[in-house]
C-alpha cells in the first residue's frame, strides 16, 4: 500500500435527494476508503471527507469528477 492521506470535497449544484451520497459511499467502500458525506445547508451541496490510500483517495476523485460532469438529476 501506498502513503495514507485525506481528501476533502465540496460538490455544489443537484446533488441533495438523487442519491449522491449513496454513490459516494458505494465507491469509497468498494476503494477501501473512509470518511462521510453530508447534506450542507440550505440545498447548497454535498461535503465529502475520505481518508486511505493516496492512490485510492485520486481514483475516488476521479469517479467523483465524472459523475458531477455527467449531472445528478
Amino acid at each position: 500500500m501506498g502513503e495514507n492521506a485525506t481528501l476533502s470535497i465540496i460538490v455544489t449544484g443537484l446533488v441533495q435527494g438523487v442519491g449522491f451520497r449513496d454513490f459516494t459511499r458505494r465507491n469509497a467502500s468498494g476503494l477501501g476508503l473512509a470518511g462521510w458525506a453530508r447534506n450542507l445547508p440550505g440545498g447548497q451541496g454535498v461535503e465529502i471527507n475520505a481518508e486511505g490510500d493516496r492512490t485510492r483517495l485520486e481514483a475516488f476523485l476521479e469517479l467523483v469528477k465524472k459523475r458531477a460532469a455527467r449531472g445528478f438529476g
